[in-house]
């Protein structure tokens, strides 16, 4: 996942929820699961390594 984001020049922010009561308090209120990984941008939550998805919201990424 964070490979794919930096090949396509996403700036992204990691968060570890095995650490951090609160990344997992967001994961869980916005995917009601514990899956990882999930990226979160802007209304889309992706759960999972999901390619096609992830070139989606990174072409709609760049178009702003």
């Amino acid at each position: 996942m964070k490979e794919f984001l930096s090949q396509n020049n996403v700036e992204f922010v990691e968060y570890n929820v095995l650490e951090d009561k609160a990344a997992l308090d967001e994961m869980l209120r916005l995917t009601r699961a514990r899956c990882v990984p999930v990226v979160v941008a802007g209304e889309d939550v992706i759960m999972g390594f999901d390619p096609p998805r992830l070139a989606q919201l990174v072409a709609r990424i760049k178009q702003i």
